[in-house]
């Protein structure tokens, strides 16, 4: 992996003892502990159909990639959020952090999302929807916000029955 010339200049400033890594370390794990705060804010509202606490996690210029790599800005993703909610209603909701790295003003997250509900339709059936990505978060306003996401695998079930999947290592 390349070093980012952030992370140089924080290995001379460690290194020099400007800064102790205890310090970067400690940094690290609030930051951690606050994102997950913050998915855990995304997890509620998805659960309560609450858009404007959706809404509230995304900064103003946030962007998404999905798997296929079309991109999409706040809007959308949100209107994709409204779309979500018409469809469903999620009753459980986990997102788990695999991996945090510093980067510039931010952290980049890799991060696995678990979400399950019910169908609206008449069957009410079982749906499942399971996505890993990786999630820019940036401190604003005293919030962790998400200015940009990349979902690199998302899989839909209904009824146990895999009815969508993009990305991972089953596609070309």
């Amino acid at each position: 992996m390349e070093r980012s010339s952030v992370q140089i200049c924080l290995s001379a400033i460690i290194g020099a003892g400007l800064i102790s890594p205890a310090f970067s370390a400690a940094a690290a794990d609030n930051a951690k502990t606050a994102i997950q705060a913050s998915y855990d804010a995304h997890c509620a509202a998805m659960k309560a159909g609450d858009i404007g606490a959706v809404a509230k996690l995304l900064s103003v210029d946030y962007m998404s990639v999905d798997p296929t790599g079309k991109s999409q800005n706040r809007d959308v993703a949100i209107a994709n959020v409204k779309a979500m909610f018409a469809q469903a209603n999620f009753t459980s909701c986990a997102t788990k952090i695999t991996a945090l790295d510093k980067a510039g003003d931010g952290y980049v997250v890799t991060a696995e999302l678990a979400l399950s509900g019910t169908t609206k339709d008449l069957k009410a059936a079982p749906i499942r929807v399971l996505s890993k990505e990786k999630d820019t978060w940036k401190l604003f306003g005293g919030n962790w916000v998400a200015s940009a996401r990349v979902v690199t695998e998302n899989t839909v079930s209904i009824n146990g029955n895999v009815v969508s999947h993009k990305g991972g290592s089953s596609q070309p």
